[in-house]
Formats: structure tokens, sequence, C-alpha cells
């Protein structure tokens, strides 16, 4: 198969011209675009066929429009259905892109009992490419085919596989806006019956009808069918995918770079049966989905086969070639230096080669080179200066695989740029010819020539013109012209200029001195100021008469730091060592008589904190008259106004230096000092304490522990009380106090010094108490008839918070609710463990309406009460129970070994005092069925059910759930609390006796359990989202505690390890509850089982 794309103008005709391209007369697939789409066009030997090749978005109508179809909300239900759809074609013989014409086949699931002679459908069947810019091709189809075996005859799975091999396939005419039929390109006179499948596309029915005739006749008269009478049927699939052939192609990408591995092959498959298995390269079958991309592969050919999940399976095969550039990305080049350091005279030539052309290039420059402006991207560079270039190569495939070379030139200059260095000697002695110049080039390329001129008095020997270096100079300036070995093609020359000086005047020296003003200092100092000669100068000191060079100072030109003596020196100019230009100075230096000192008394500060310190200050020495200058520091203060004084008085403790300065000290630093230390008591005379206060409104509890510190022991105490306080008898020259009363307490404290420097602290403490006597009042709110919601508000005032609460009934809040009536008393202690007490009695409802029952024990002590039902009469007769498959005698015999296959209702009602077997949840519910039967008989109780209820549940109950003991177990035991539940009320018969005659039940289980309703409280009543269990047996055990609700439905089972007498278990409530909803509490023991209501808040 060939694919062509042809360019056509004019009007469509069965002509084709076109250029590119040979067609021979096999099948040809060409695609045009016309104005409803793309056409697909078949040309088998040489008859062409146009078809719309997109209906699906240019295409208008449904099914129902091209088959004049009823409505689809007018479906009737589906016992047939279209289960599967594929083509009856040679799956491995389908080439991508050829078009082959097959049957469809379709599977029918017949679901009912009866044989259906024909089924018919209408759908709609597109086309859909696996190119994703080509349009889909639609058509209508419709069929009929026969028979359909009912279900059980079907084929395996139940599913009939039908061969539609004479379809009816329309499409749509855009100019007319029908639907017509497609004529059959194998035979233009017939129509098309078959699915005109593009090989590699997929097929989609949808907006698929369905329908069949009545067969229960076998008539045959259903094909075809009347498509405007049909009924559509219901919930058919909204599209099914059709199965066709296996195809597979690839694609792939080349290797970008020579010797890469960065090709891939693409291998596309579909149809044939999923999944896949490809054998890519040799490397054997692994199962793949499409497309499957292979990655990092080399250049080279790469054979594949793909395999599909077909019994035979089907394959396609085939073989792929990735290339590569014909030779790797390299470079060459040639470069020209530059000539003269610093220049720009350097170029580069670069030849590429290999890789893909065209190439791109990206210069970068480094180690001083720079890339000229508009050149970073040019193959050659020009005007470069000296430095590293390095250019990245790209060729076309750069961009996208990294085909890249790089290539480095380093253009280099000569090392330095042409220059000299000089050393010169200048004339020693003014007007000699001493001087000379030692020249030394550099840079550039060697040899170099010279070209000597003098200006400014020099003048140039005779035949040194031409001369490297020059000798014998006067003073003047001497200029010089260097050219290297480029200079007459580079113009690379360097110039110096020396000048040669001599000394301005003859060597000479004058001088200025400061004496030592200080005896014994060494504080004089000689500015000697030389002159003449040549600079710089050197020295050399010597000391005579008591003079002596300071260490390191015997070279200086001046000296500092002098004791008095002579001082002479000898100075010699830079020329001294060969020209003998030296001249000499002597200078005396001189001091006074003696030094200057102090000496001092002190007195020291007394209390600590006080000011009574002083100084007395002695000077001598120096030349008078003196100054003085007091600091302070460590605490000390200098008092206002004394800071220049002598003397200082009025001293705080610290540390106070003086600085004291002769009558030379603004030029010579004459001075001495003297530091004093004020001293004081260690601390400051202070005190601490703790205290207790009152714990108890009134007491005498409180108490002082004082700690007194600093000053000077030992101490006194003076203590004084005021604002309710009391000073204790012989306590008050005390250092603590105990027995105090609420009140404030002062103590003055005075130490060792107290007599005289006046040391004394003084301590307040105030001992509190509580505001006001612990107090508690309780106010009650008596029960009302919903009973057991009776409360206690508990108001506290006075003592101190927090407060705890101890009531009688073993409560520990402080408020209490859910009470029944009765005396109620609460201990309440505060933080300090005062206590005071508080009580409140609940009464009891009055004038309440009840409407509740009698409990089975009340039943048997009252038999009076009975009325006309006879407490002898037979439990078993009441129903006339015989149970199919049991022994009554059996059952019976199971509650009581003496029974003779009967209980009365006295019996039954007193089922727990047969201890000698364990009747369980049937004994239990025998008790309570009675009673509630005697509660509803009677007419003052009110009873919330009825008899014939009562009746028929536990009728239920004993019969119809005893072939199955758990289910029955459990039944009685709903019913059993349902009663129960209602049986536990208080009971207003009044003079009223049942009235209904007596009936019987059967009991049938062979257990029993002792329920006792008390050994355990719980607490709060009404509760919310806690609940506490506190228990009154006088054992220990484990205990399961569960809440059923009042229809016996079991809520939520708690467990406790170690259940004994007081111990309390808190139950979280995690269940929804709603106000004044009534529970029922089952606490079961190793020894008992208890029960109790109790009533939720929420």
């Amino acid at each position: 198969m060939k694919l062509f794309t042809l360019g056509i103008t004019g009007t469509c005709s069965n002509s084709v011209s076109y250029s590119g391209a040979v067609l021979t007369p096999t099948d040809l697939k060409i695609r045009f675009r016309s104005k409803i789409g793309s056409l697909l066009v078949l040309l088998i030997f040489g008859m062409a066929m146009f078809l719309p090749s997109n209906m699906n978005a240019q295409v208008p109508g449904t099914v129902e429009d091209a088959f004049n179809l009823p409505d689809k909300d007018r479906c009737t239900s589906k016992d047939l259905a279209i289960v599967s759809a594929s083509l009856d074609l040679d799956n491995c013989n389908c080439d991508e892109g050829e078009t082959i014409y097959a049957t469809l086949v379709l599977g029918i699931d017949n679901n009912t009992e009866s044989t259906r002679t024909s089924f018919a459908f209408w759908s709609r069947i597109t086309l859909t490419d696996t190119d994703p810019t080509t349009d889909d091709i639609v058509y209508f189809i419709r069929g009929c085919q026969g028979p359909i075996p009912k279900g059980s005859l079907a084929p395996p799975n139940g599913v009939t596989l039908l061969d539609f091999d004479n379809l009816e396939v329309l499409e749509y005419n855009e100019v007319t806006g029908n639907f017509d039929p497609v004529v059959d390109p194998a035979n233009p006179e017939d129509l098309l019956h078959q699915i005109p499948y593009v090989c590699g596309s997929t097929l989609t029915l949808s907006n698929i009808y369905e329908g069949w005739t009545d067969a229960s006749d076998n008539a045959a008269r259903q094909c075809p069918l009347d498509s405007s009478k049909i009924n559509p049927k219901c919930g058919v699939l909204p599209s099914i995918e059709v199965g066709v052939g296996l195809t597979a192609n690839s694609g792939f990408t080349d290797v970008n770079c020579y010797g890469g591995s960065d090709g891939t092959v693409i291998l596309e498959f579909s149809g044939g049966t999923a999944p896949y298995m490809v054998n890519f390269n040799s490397t054997g079958f692994a199962a793949q989905s499409s497309p499957k991309t292979y990655t990092g592969l080399a250049a080279g050919t790469y054979n594949w086969i793909v395999k599909d999940s077909g019994t035979p399976a089907c394959t396609k095969s085939g073989s792929t070639t990735i290339g590569q550039p014909v030779a790797a990305l390299s470079s060459s080049e040639t470069h020209v230096n530059v000539l003269c350091y610093g220049g720009a005279t350097g170029s580069i030539d670069l030849t590429p080669s290999g890789g893909t052309a065209p190439y791109a290039y990206a210069w970068t420059a480094s180690l001083g080179g720079a890339i000229p402006a508009g050149q970073a991207t040019n193959q050659d560079l020009t005007g470069l200066v000296a430095g590293t270039y390095e250019v990245v190569i790209t060729d076309a495939n750069g961009s996208t695989g990294g085909c890249r070379a790089t290539k480095s030139v380093v253009i280099t200059q000569p090392a330095a740029a042409l220059s000299s260095s000089e050393t010169h000697v200048n004339v020693l002695c003014y007007g000699g010819a001493t001087g000379s110049i030692d020249l030394t080039p550099s840079g550039g390329a060697a040899p170099y020539a010279y070209a000597w001129t003098a200006s400014l008095g020099g003048a140039i020997p005779a035949g040194q013109a031409t001369n490297q270096d020059l000798t014998g100079l006067v003073a003047g300036t001497y200029e010089v012209v260097i050219t290297d070995a480029n200079g007459s093609t580079g113009g690379c020359r360097a110039t110096k200029s020396v000048v040669i000086t001599q000394p301005a005047a003859a060597l000479s020296s004058s001088e200025t001195h400061v004496n030592v003003l200080c005896y014994g200092g060494a504080t004089g100092s000689i500015d000697l100021t030389p002159s003449g000669g040549t600079a710089p100068y050197a020295y050399a000191w010597t000391a005579s008469l008591g003079g002596a060079i300071p260490a390191g100072q015997a070279t200086n030109q001046d000296l500092t730091g002098l004791v008095a003596g002579t001082y002479e020196v000898v100075i010699t100019d830079a020329n001294g060592t060969t020209g003998g230009c030296r001249a000499t100075k002597t200078v005396v230096i001189t001091q006074p008589a003696a030094a200057l000192s102090s000496s001092e008394t002190h007195v020291n500060v007394l209390c600590y904190g006080g000011a009574t310190g002083s100084i007395d200050l002695t000077p001598s020495g120096g030349t008078p008259a003196y100054t003085y200058a007091w600091t302070a520091s460590l605490g000390g203060v200098i008092p206002s106004g004394q800071a220049s004084n002598q003397d200082l008085t009025g001293l705080v403790a610290g540390t106070y230096d003086v600085v004291i300065t002769d009558a030379n000290s603004t030029t010579n630093g004459c001075r001495a000092t003297k530091t004093v230390v004020i001293t004081q008591p260690a601390v400051a005379l202070s005190s601490s304490e703790t205290h207790v206060n009152v714990l108890c409104y009134g007491g005498a509890t409180g108490s002082i522990d004082l700690t007194p510190s600093g000053g000077t022991p030992a101490y006194t105490y003076a203590w004084t009380a005021s604002l309710g306080g009391v000073i204790p008898s012989g306590q008050s020259s005390n250092q603590d106090l105990t027995g105090l009363v609420a009140g404030t307490y002062d103590v003055v404290i005075t130490d060792a010094n107290g007599t005289t420097g006046g040391c004394r602290a003084i301590k307040t403490v105030v001992i509190t108490q509580p505001a006001a006597a612990l107090y508690g009042s309780a106010v009650p709110t008596a029960e009302s008839c919903a009973f057991n919601d009776g409360s206690i508000a508990l108001t506290v005032s006075g003592g101190t918070t927090p407060y705890s609460y101890l009531w009688n009934n073993g409560a520990i809040t402080q408020n209490l609710s859910g009470l029944a009536a009765g005396s109620y008393t609460v201990t309440i202690t505060d933080a300090n463990g005062c206590e005071a007490t508080a009580s409140a009695t609940v009464n009891a409802p009055t004038n309440c309406i009840v409407d509740e029952g009698c409990t089975p024990g009340y039943w048997k002590n009252h038999l009076e009460d009975w009325g006309s039902t006879d407490p002898n009469a037979d439990f078993f007769v009441f129903f006339g129970i015989d149970p199919v498959g049991n022994n009554v005698e059996d059952i019976i015999g199971d509650m009581d070994q003496n029974a003779d296959g009967k209980l009365t209702l006295l019996e039954a009602i007193s089922a727990e005092v047969k201890t000698s077997k364990n009747n369980g949840w049937f004994a239990a519910l025998a008790r309570h069925a009675v009673a509630a039967y005697l509660n509803a008989s009677n007419p003052d109780v009110g009873y919330q059910y009825g008899t014939a209820y009562i009746l028929s549940e536990t009728e239920k109950v004993f019969e119809t759930n005893y072939s199955n003991r758990n289910a029955a177990n459990a039944a009685a035991q709903e019913l059993h609390n349902l009663f129960r539940i209602a049986n536990e009320r208080v009971c207003p018969l009044g003079n009223s006796k049942a009235q209904e005659a007596a009936l019987s039940i059967s009991p049938t289980d062979n257990t029993e359990t002792s329920v006792v309703e008390k050994s355990f409280s719980a607490y709060p009543v009404p509760f919310r989202e806690t609940l506490n269990i506190e228990y009154d047996f006088d054992y220990s055990s484990s205990a399961t505690i569960q809440m059923f609700d009042t229809q016996g439905r079991l809520l939520r089972t708690y467990r406790e390890a170690n259940a004994f007498k007081g111990k309390v278990t808190e139950l979280s409530i995690d269940f929804r509850t709603r106000a004044s909803q009534v529970y029922i509490l089952k606490v079961t023991t190793d020894r008992d089982v208890f029960t109790k209501k109790i009533i939720s808040d929420k």
C-alpha cells in the first residue's frame, strides 16, 4: 500500500492528475479535503469510490433519523442484548492503511428461557484513524439475523455469535440531506453489505437500537422488522468497540552525533487480541502496550516482531534503520599572534568538519582575551588582543542532540611591553662629575638600539650617545629612545628620562632641646635639624657627664626620654661613606634638684552607705605651688566643690585617686599620684523574712521568721503591731514571732554601731487571713413525677479556693442532680483544710399521675388481683403449641426435671425458684410474659402493650425460633428486656382485678440466670457524656457491663477486670442519646447478673 498527498484544483471528478508518484493497479488510498471533510478514495484496479471520512463531527442526524426509529423514551425490558462486536477477517493479513470489507459479527446474550428466531439492530459505526489529524468515517447500519437460542442452550457463556453478512449500510448526503445506501465498490450495481474497514483504525458502534419478535409460535416473519413499529430496548450499552485485526508500524529518530546512542525506535500496534508481546532486536518477547518507544540506540538496523494474544496468535514484523552523521564534529585552525605587547593585531582562521552542516559558533575569551564586537558568532576572528579564545561549534543537530565540538586557540604577544629600568648614581659633591646611569631594557623583542640626549646642564660624554649605559656625568637631565627588533615595522619603542642631581649646599645642622623638669626624670629631648649635603643623613650619638643614650636611639636624628647630661652627634650625609661629608653638634640637658611626692591619713565610713570618711593629704618635692585633681572609683564620690582640694571630707566608701602637679606640670608633666581606699561595713543593715498567714478566718496561727544581715553584728530588735495585729506577750524584742493574729507587724533592727552611727533597718510584715469564714448554702429542688431527678445547688463562700466536696451519698461534685427524695449533707473543705457543712432535703413529688404496671414478683405475691385468670392454668396449653420434630416433655423437662410436660402460669411466673437447671432467657421471658399479660388485662394499669401483641410476640419466640437455639435465645432476651422495662414501673392497681381468661404458653430453653436488681449504683442520673458504675457486692470479680435500649438492642459493652465493693468504673458514652431516654444497664459478674434502669439528659 502507498500513501500520496495530492494537490487537486477545480471540481472533483473521477480523474485525478498528480506528479511525483507512479500509480500501479494496486490498492491505493488517497485523502482529499472537501467541503464536508476528508474523503476516503478507494482505487481498485482503476475504479474509484469517494467516501466521506468524517461524519461524526460533521454529519447531522442519529440512528433515529437514518432509519425512522421511534423515540428512545419508548423503551421496553431488555431480554436480548449485544455484548460484543468484531469483524470476521483474517487478523494476520491486514496491513496498515489497507481497506478491506468484512462481515460484522455480534455476540448476542439471550437471558430468556425461549429461543428467539431473529434479532435486529440499528447502529452508527465510526472508523477512527490512528492519525489524530485524520477525520473519522461514519456510517449508519442495520441488520437482522437469527435464531438466538435461549441462554441455557447457547454456546459457552450463554452468548450466541451471529454473522450479519447482509447489512444495510447508509451514509449521509450533505447535498440532499438524505441517508443514502452505500454502493459496493467491488460491484457498483450492488449495494454494500459489509463493513469497509481501514486496517489500523478503530471501529465503534454507538447509538445502538435493539429489537426482535415474539418467537413463541416460531413464526418465520421476523426479518426484516418494521423499524417504525418496534419498541427500543432499555439499558442498551451506549457504545461497543469492534474487534479488528492486528496492525503494527514503526518510526525512528536518527542518532544526532556520530558514535552516539540517542536514537529511538517507536512501535505502534493495535487490533488483533490484546494484550501484546514484542520481541525487539532479538531480546525475547515481553508484554508491551502501544506506543512503545525504545531509546538509547546507536546507529544500525533493528528487527522487531509484534504478537497478539489470539489463538492462533497473529504477528507483525519489520526492521527499522537508525542513521548517524558520517564523521564526528571537529575543527582545525591557523592564527596570527600579536606583534607588540598590548596590541590588537591577532587573528584566527577556523575550519570545521564532520557532524551535520550548517554549523553555528559561540566564541568566548579568557586570560585577557576579548571578542571584538559583532564577532561572537563568526567562524573567524580578527583584531584580537593576546589571550585564550575558545569556540563551541554546534552542528545542525546541536540544539536537540547536544552534538558539539570545542577548539581552544592561544593568541600570544611579547611577554611584556617594551620598557626599561635604570639605576643611577648622582653627583656626590656639588659641582662634581661622578654621576652614572645603568640602563636595563625589557619586554618587546631583542636586540635593542639606543639614542641618548642631554638637557638642563647635562652633557653626553664623548662616544657614549648610542651606548646602553653612561658614566662620568655632571648634574642634568638625560633621555634615551630604545627601539626593539620590531621597531622598524611595528613601531615598538620606549623612552626613559634620568635626572642626575648634586647636593644643593654644604652639610651642617641646628638644634632645639627640652631639659628634664622633674628630678631623676627622663623627659629631656633634642630636636636636630641637618641641612646641606645629600639626604638622607646618618647620625652617631654619644653621651657624657651623666647623660645616657636611650636604647635604640644612638643613630636617630632626634633624641627623646633623656636624663640630664651632655650629648654629641656626628652627622653623615648619603654620600658620607664615599664622599666624606660629615658635621658634629654638642647639646647639654639639665633637671630640677628633687622629686615630687606626697603622704596622707584618712578616716573610714562607719555605717554602710554613710558619708563620714575623710582624707588629709601632704605634698613635697618638685616645684611649688601644687595643684590637685581628685577622682573616685569603686563606689567613691568626690563631694561637690572638693575635686581640686588638697584634703577631702564627707566621703562615702570607695577608692580615691589624686594627681598632684607642681608648678612645671603644664610643660614637663611633673606629677605625683596617691591612692586612698575608704572602707565601710560589707553590706547595709537589712533583713529578710518568711511568714505563715492565718489559715482559717479568726485564727492565731500566723508566724514570722526574721533573718537580719549586713551592718555590724550583734543585732537588737523592737517589734510593734497595728491594723489588728497583736505582739504576743514576751516577744516584742525577739528575733522571730509566733502565734500571730492577722495584722501588720513592724520591727526596728539596730547593729553594733547603731548607738553612735545610727545604723538601723526597718521591716514590715503583713499577716493575712481568708476574707471571710468558709460557708456553704444548699438549695434543693424536689423530684418531679419522672422520679430520681431531684437536684441540689450548693453555693460556697469564704475560706480559700479551690474547694472540695464530699456528700453523704459519696458524690464529690459541688452540685447534685438525678436525686431521689431524701436528706443530703455535704462537707466542704477549702485549700487550707478549713471545713464547713451544709444540708438540704429533696422532697418527693406530689399529685403525680402514673400509668405504669406491676412486676412478676408483685403478681406472684398478689394472687387476689389475678381476677378471672387462673394461676394454675397450663402455661404450655396457653398457645396450644406442639413444635414439630421436638418432644414437648423434653423441652419442658429442661426447665423442671419433675414437670409432666406442662407448666402452670404460677410456675412460669415463679421460674426463678427452679435452681436445679439453668433455664436462661426463656425462664426470664416466661416470668415477664405472664406479668405483662396480667398488666395488660387490668383496666387501671394503662399498660403500654396490648394482650394480642404480648401473646403474638411470645408465641414467635417459643415456637418459630425454637429450631435455631442461638436465634431463639437472642429473641427471648430481647423480648424479655422489652416486657421487663414495662413491668418494673410503679403499680397503681387500686381495687380492680385482671379481667382476661388465662391461656398458656410453652417455654423452650433450658438455662437459668439470677437477675438481681441491686448490688450496684449508677450516677449521675440523668447522665450525659459519662456514667459512673459503683459496685456494692461483697466479693471481687471481673464484670461485663452492657447497655440496652428499651427494645432490648445491645448498644455498647464495657469490661472491668477487677470489680469489688466501693470501686467505681467510669463509662464513656460515645453513642447518640436524647433527652429523657430510658436505657437498661446490665452488670454480669462470675456469680450474678444485676440490672438497673437509667435515663439520659441529651
